[in-house]
């Protein structure tokens, strides 16, 4: 089933791209807002696909975990440029005091996808907003990646377990596929040994994953300067 699904998307993804490069002749200009949309939900169900999947191979216990040293500050630049977001005061100032930043000892693909379904379920709560993300020390042997000016609902979401979640799904008065993702998000993130996190209101409102250092890694440190 998942294989059948990851080919529709793509296809739907081929075409669009079609579309956008003007391969099938120009698009009107009324047209090329409801063309962005369709490569922004088709890459939003990718993201979403890949969670359940990967949740599912997860909790199976069929998923491999490839753990590596993520370099966080690198990471969120790449985030950042895949899904036009601010990059945080506190992450910029790191780059530029010229350290490589905080570290993780963590799988990257799964981390990716933890982040991309926090982003998704913010656009699909606040579409009108551009959260930044950033990274910042949590503790001495901790880390955490956070969309900072987040959706106040999702801040809420993010600081209860699945569980609670998936027992309350009804009053939350969260839409079912932003609930859906952040409920994979969260046990993605148990499965690497971390957690959601929320906290804040209003601008100052955060969301995110924080990271544990695991065996053999090098503890999640600030950046020299």
């Amino acid at each position: 089933m998942g294989h059948e699904l990851r080919t529709v998307i793509s296809t739907l993804l081929g075409y669009h791209e079609l579309l956008e490069d003007g391969v099938l002749g120009p698009v009107p200009p009324g047209a090329a807002e409801a063309v962005g949309r369709i490569g922004d939900a088709a890459r939003e169900l990718q993201s979403m696909l890949g969670g359940i999947l990967e949740l599912v191979e997860l909790e199976s216990g069929r998923l491999d975990l490839v753990h590596e040293q993520v370099d966080l500050p690198a990471f969120v630049q790449e985030i950042s440029a895949a899904h036009g977001l601010r990059i945080a005061a506190a992450t910029q100032d790191g780059a530029a005091a010229g350290g490589s930043g905080f570290t993780a000892w963590t799988d990257r693909e799964r981390l990716r996808r933890i982040v991309e379904l926090l982003v998704s379920a913010n656009r699909r709560l606040a579409p009108d907003s551009r959260p930044g993300i950033g990274v910042r020390p949590d503790g001495c042997r901790a880390v955490r990646i956070e969309l900072e000016g987040a959706a106040p609902t999702l801040v809420v979401a993010a600081r209860r377990g699945p569980t609670s979640l998936d027992r309350d799904a009804d009053a939350t008065g969260l839409p079912e596929g932003v609930l859906a993702r952040i409920v994979v998000a969260h046990r993605i993130a148990q499965g690497l040994g971390g957690a959601l996190v929320g906290e804040g209101a209003g601008a100052g409102a955060r969301v995110g994953v924080r990271l544990r250092s695991g065996p053999g890694a090098v503890e999640a440190t600030r950046p020299p300067g």
